[in-house]
């Protein structure tokens, strides 16, 4: 408390000297000339504050017009994006549906390079949204658009470089797959003679085998009975002698 009032005493001391000095010196001029004095400084502090009042103005209309052309800028580029990005999708369907009528490097020069070209514009979009704005959460979302595009632009070369491997009708597995069948194909057609009587070789000699395994079998069953007397084929007295 004691030092508070010291503070006090001592800030009074210091207004009573400058005021002690600016009596004498205001005390040199007239009454006209102190008059005139205050009356230029009014005015001078009219102007400051008219001045400054317009100046802040202009700042604000500044800044509104700026938050207005910004925030209808970065919606335009906002939608730009969504639009690349539907086409970048349509055009990658279009690959996958037609690449097999047009051919592989025909619908990979066609559609997949329009798909890249949006991605390229879709960057591009995000790039001049983060040059409008210095927001950190405007910024982060743009550095997150960007890394999904990436992600799907590497995903997508990918896949069209599978598609390539695969190939169509001319190209690719799906050519050598062809070629095989036809081999085996061809190769079924003109051995089919061969194999055909082949077959009905092995058919006649297992047939005959059986017939004569029948035969065997026959004959040895003959054989194993008893033969019959020849005395009772011819019973009484007309039997022939022994």
């Amino acid at each position: 408390m004691t030092s508070f009032r010291m503070r006090i005493d001592n800030m009074w001391n210091k207004i009573r000297t400058v005021q002690g000095r600016l009596i004498p010196i205001i005390y040199r001029f007239t009454i006209r000339s102190i008059l005139f004095t205050g009356f230029v400084l009014v005015i001078a502090l009219a102007i400051l504050t008219t001045l400054l009042t317009e100046w802040t103005g202009d700042q604000a209309m500044d800044a509104l017009n700026r938050l207005i052309t910004v925030d209808n800028e970065i919606s335009d580029l906002c939608l730009k994006s969504n639009t690349l990005m539907s086409n970048a999708r349509r055009h990658e369907k279009d690959f996958i549906l037609s690449y097999k009528d047009f051919g592989f490097n025909e619908a990979k020069s066609r559609y997949i390079s329009r798909v890249l070209s949006n991605l390229a514009d879709m960057k591009g979009n995000t790039k001049k949204i983060r040059l409008l704005t210095d927001e950190p959460e405007v910024v982060r979302q743009t550095l997150e658009v960007d890394q999904a595009v990436g992600q799907y632009q590497e995903k997508l070369l990918v896949m069209v470089e599978k598609y390539g491997r695969v190939g169509s009708y001319d190209s690719g597995l799906e050519r050598e797959f062809r070629d095989t069948a036809h081999e085996m194909e061809n190769l079924l057609t003109t051995g089919a003679g061969t194999i055909s009587s082949s077959l009905t070789c092995c058919r006649c000699g297992a047939e005959k085998k059986t017939s004569s395994n029948e035969a065997a079998t026959m004959m040895s069953q003959s054989f194993g009975k008893p033969q019959p007397d020849s005395r009772r084929m011819w019973p009484g007295p007309d039997s022939p002698p022994n």
